[in-house]
C-alpha cells in the first residue's frame, strides 16, 4: 500500500510540473503564432512541426539547474539528481516528438500528420510518466 501511494506521488509530481511547461510552451507557441500568419499548408506544418521547441529549452534549463528548488522540488520524494534525471528524460521526450513529428511532416497526407502529431506526444509522454514513476519508486525502495 506505501509502495502504492509512493508511485502516485511520484506520478503526480512528475505530471504536474510536466503540464506546467507545456501550458508555459502553449502560451509561447500561440504568442508567436499569432505573429506569423501562415499562407500554405508546408508553413502551418513547419510552425506546427516545433510547437514542442520551448518546452524542450524550459526541461533542459531545469535538468541543467544548479539551484534547487524552481518548481517546488525541495518538497517532494525525489532527491535533486533524480529530478535532473526526469527533466532531461523529460527533454529528451520532447526532442523525440519533434523530430518524428518534423520529418513526417513532408511524407504524410495533412490528416495523418495532424493525428500522428496530437497522438504521439500524448502517448510519448504518458509512457514516460509511468515508466519514471515506476523507476523512481523503485529507486526509493531499494534505498
Amino acid at each position: 500500500m506505501a509502495t502504492t501511494i509512493r508511485f502516485i506521488r511520484i506520478f503526480w509530481s512528475i505530471f504536474w510540473r510536466s503540464v506546467l511547461v507545456f501550458i508555459i510552451n502553449a502560451i509561447i507557441t500561440y504568442g508567436l503564432s499569432a505573429m506569423v500568419h501562415p499562407q500554405s499548408v508546408s508553413l502551418v506544418k513547419t510552425r506546427l512541426s516545433v510547437s514542442l521547441l520551448p518546452a524542450i529549452f524550459i526541461f533542459a534549463a531545469l535538468a541543467a539547474k544548479s539551484p534547487p528548488g524552481v518548481i517546488f522540488e525541495e518538497h517532494s520524494l525525489l532527491s535533486n539528481a533524480q529530478w535532473r534525471q526526469t527533466y532531461v528524460g523529460l527533454c529528451l521526450c520532447s526532442l523525440i516528438s519533434l523530430v518524428i513529428v518534423s520529418v513526417t511532416a513532408p511524407l504524410l497526407e495533412t490528416d495523418a500528420w495532424l493525428a500522428l502529431r496530437s497522438l504521439l506526444p500524448m502517448a510519448l509522454f504518458l509512457i514516460f510518466w509511468v515508466g519514471t514513476a515506476a523507476w523512481q519508486t523503485r529507486s526509493a525502495i531499494n534505498r
